[in-house]
């Protein structure tokens, strides 16, 4: 196997090793998981708090539409024995009757009305905070969601331009060589190819190659890294010119 072969697969490795980063990159975008996961768990400690508060809130308004009924019933009463259109002694006897209930009921009800109204009052502020708070966390995970969408399909992008070259490179790649590298690339789940430094490490794991394995790298020879199995490859630094 000679430099130039391992050297074309190198150049195939670089795109696979975007490729990869990439995939990497989009899958560790952050969608809000930690606001969502945030939310989730202060909705269902606070839960027994708001819904406390709304209970009262609903029952508070409910009282407040019973006490206006019961007032509006009591005014249409009190027109009619003073308005002139009943004469009867009795149909004024009675009405006087409903007027003094409905003034019992609406004294009775006043108590029931202020309690409610005092209970919800002192419920309200905390439901409100936890009302808010669960807004913040939604609004937070929202807005990261957005974020990694966009960042998403800028990966996307950049994915399919790199990918669109990868052909050419195999191409120019052994087909011996190539059963090799992508059989190497299913085990390792990603690369399949690492740098090899001055210090004999692999630059993938970095754990030392051993001098025997390295000779062969930098003889040309296909020599797989005895800890992550990737293919070896070494690059010549370049001679500074005098």
């Amino acid at each position: 196997m000679s430099d130039e072969a391992l050297f074309r697969l190198y150049q195939l490795h670089q795109v696979d090793e975007q490729l990869v980063d990439l995939k990497r990159k989009a899958g560790a975008l952050d969608v809000g998981q930690k606001e969502i996961d945030a939310l989730k768990q202060r909705d269902a400690a606070s839960r027994e708090v708001r819904e406390e508060a709304h209970k009262l809130h609903e029952e508070w308004k409910a009282a407040v539409a019973h006490r206006e009924e019961l007032t509006a019933k009591k005014a249409k009463f009190e027109k009619q024995l003073y308005d002139g259109s009943i004469s009867n002694a009795r149909e004024i006897e009675n009405l006087q009757k409903e007027v003094a209930m409905l003034g019992q009921l609406l004294e009775k009800h006043a108590l029931g009305e202020a309690d409610l109204k005092r209970r919800y009052d002192a419920a309200a502020p905390a439901a409100q905070e936890e009302d808010q708070a669960l807004r913040a966390f939604k609004k937070a995970a929202l807005a990261k969601q957005e974020a990694a969408k966009t960042e998403h399909a800028a990966l996307n992008e950049a994915y399919k331009k790199v990918a669109a070259g990868r052909a050419e490179r195999v191409a120019k790649v052994s087909p011996e060589l190539l059963k090799i590298y992508d059989a190497t690339r299913t085990k390792t789940h990603g690369t399949g190819m690492a740098l090899v430094d001055d210090r004999r490490n692999c630059l993938a794991c970095g754990n030392p190659v051993p001098e025997r394995n390295a000779a062969l790298v930098r003889l040309g020879k296909v020599v797989h890294c005895e800890s992550c199995r990737r293919i070896l490859f070494y690059i010549k630094p370049v001679e500074a010119s005098e």
